[in-house]
């Protein structure tokens, strides 16, 4: 296989997981708005923590593609896992779960 078919492929199946991707967070919210809708009467909430580009050791904020994923995020930055936790420990709380 000469180089110039291998790097269609590495193309190819970059696009097909982004694609994954994109289907499967796609199906936790239809999914979320499904037990908001069938939980709410009886005042249960359902929540779902989708966090964008996170700088991890997978996805690191001077990455290969930073720039990119930087320009389609409002706030300009990449997140941090603090801001994630931060945000599921409040849900916890006020939830009743310590």
């Amino acid at each position: 296989m000469s180089a110039k078919h291998a790097d269609r492929l590495k193309g190819l199946e970059a696009a097909i997981e982004a694609s994954r991707a994109g289907h499967d967070q796609a199906a936790r919210q239809s999914f979320t708005r499904g037990l908001a809708h069938e939980l709410g009467p009886r005042d249960i909430t359902a929540n779902l923590v989708q966090p964008g580009s996170t700088d991890t050791d997978m996805n690191p904020a001077d990455g290969e593609f930073s720039d990119v994923q930087r320009s389609l995020i409002p706030l300009g930055r990449f997140g941090a896992p603090a801001d994630v936790a931060t945000t599921v420990a409040f849900l916890a709380m006020c939830f009743g779960v310590e």
